[in-house]
């Protein structure tokens, strides 16, 4: 799934990397991002979401989709965490898109957190097929 900035070539992409069913419905996801910076957030980020969050989020798109109010968000259940959130921006409607990532790397006595927030505008008619995209991230 990608989701694109309005009239820009910068884009978020979401894909599934893994799947578990057994213990908690949840898949672990991998994140890229061309910005002004470039990321990518892979297998050993451990980014995971429960299926149960995702279809909430769905659900809060719908809405936010009906009544141009309000936000949506998606947060990780993992230490590398990664929030995306959608939201109104104004009364005509335009929608913000903003992804937070937050990394802590711990190296030979020294302790990182790197937290980057990326946010820009979305064509408010991608909110159908961003639905359409997070419900294939779930198996059926």
């Amino acid at each position: 799934m990608k989701i694109k900035k309005l009239d820009a070539d910068e884009w978020i992409s979401i894909k599934t990397i893994d799947y578990e069913t057994e213990v908690h419905a949840c898949i672990q996801i991998e994140v890229s991002v061309k910005s002004a910076i470039t990321l990518h957030f892979g297998r050993e980020e451990s980014i995971w979401f429960s299926y149960g969050d995702i279809e909430a989020f769905i659900e809060e798109l719908k809405k936010l989709d009906e009544t141009r109010k309000g936000n949506a968000t998606l947060d990780s259940h993992t230490p590398e965490g990664f929030k995306l959130a959608i939201s109104n921006k104004d009364e005509l409607g335009h929608l913000l898109l903003a992804a937070r990532f937050i990394k802590q790397q711990t190296d030979y006595n020294t302790d990182s957190t790197y937290d980057i927030t990326i946010r820009y505008e979305i064509d408010p008619s991608s909110i159908n097929s961003i639905i359409t995209d997070l419900k294939g991230l779930i198996p059926e």
